[in-house]
């Protein structure tokens, strides 16, 4: 099953040129990881950091929380190096999972198509994977059924791919449009003169990137 953004026509609002055509299209997965697992209260060898965001999302929180962090993270991400933020993870990297159903399923598909698809200039490139967790005395390979009192529990992983630097992303929510950054330890919200920064530096290193590829180009040019 994929995630398809909406098809809605947008105005870029934050443009940078000189413009590099990106040639890569965009992949919106959700799918269900069955190859790989979580052992419930195991402690992952990642760590919180620029690229990396951990959240234990109990409760309600995909359905009453997550369309705000989401929105913030995401935007980040896009807007830097691409990152990852993972549902079901407490802040130290301990493993606890999400209780999963139905209704959690449901919401999880329309926060984040309806979250990622009011992006400006356009929705990021992301993938979504639901990974189960297991209890380490019922693990997948023993063969062993689930007894019915374990709690059906998974990780959500959101992976949004840096994005084109030659455009700024917002959150393009309506009467609330933000740009965020990902600093080591947390996300940051740019104002006007953190805009103008953000879009220097950008542009910087589209001219960087342009100088680069030129060079190679010279040097692939036989001397006559």
């Amino acid at each position: 099953m994929a995630f398809t953004p909406s098809h809605i026509v947008k105005q870029k609002k934050y443009t940078i040129d000189p413009v590099i055509e990106n040639s890569g299209s965009a992949s919106n997965n959700y799918s269900r990881d069955r190859d790989e697992y979580y052992i419930f209260g195991s402690q992952i060898q990642l760590r919180e950091s620029r690229n990396i965001e951990f959240k234990a999302a109990q409760g309600r929180y995909i359905i009453n929380m997550l369309p705000e962090t989401l929105a913030k993270y995401a935007c980040a991400f896009v807007n830097g190096e691409g990152g990852i933020m993972y549902l079901g993870i407490c802040d130290d990297g301990r493993v606890q999972g999400i209780p999963w159903n139905r209704e959690q399923d449901l919401s999880l598909h329309r926060v984040v198509q309806e979250t990622l698809g009011k992006f400006l200039p356009e929705p990021p490139s992301y993938g979504v994977r639901i990974i189960p967790v297991y209890k380490a005395h019922y693990l997948p390979y023993h063969h062993q059924p689930v007894p019915k009192d374990m709690p059906y529990k998974k990780v959500i992983r959101i992976e949004i791919h840096q994005g084109d630097l030659s455009k700024l992303w917002s959150t393009g929510m309506k009467g609330n449009d933000q740009v965020w950054v990902k600093r080591d330890g947390s996300v940051e919200i740019l104002n006007p003169l953190g805009i103008k920064d953000l879009a220097i530096s950008r542009y910087k290193q589209t001219l960087n990137i342009r100088g680069a590829n030129r060079e190679k180009t010279t040097a692939c040019i036989p001397a006559w």
